[in-house]
């Protein structure tokens, strides 16, 4: 399965992630913080893409929303980074 390879070498990160997106309890607002490399922006957009999704296993990282999200066209998810 796609969603198992997404967070490679994350296991907890993802686990967490998932029970956020499957409990449908996220907070406000989320900072991802960390070196350079270590999944920050993949870690965002799987959890944009799981909130977000259209399909019943989520994220399915196929339907529509997941793939704007994935190449930052989705309006509702904004990405901030320090250069900006």
């Amino acid at each position: 399965m796609k969603r198992k390879k997404y967070l490679l070498g994350q296991d907890a990160v993802r686990s967490y992630l998932d029970r956020i997106i499957e409990r449908n309890t996220p907070h406000h607002a989320y900072l991802f913080l960390g070196r350079s490399g270590v999944g920050r922006l993949t870690a965002a957009r799987y959890l944009a893409m799981g909130l977000n999704c259209e399909e019943l296993i989520k994220p399915c990282l196929e339907c529509s929303a997941c793939g704007r999200i994935s190449r930052s066209l989705y309006l509702d998810v904004r990405i901030f980074r320090k250069d900006q």
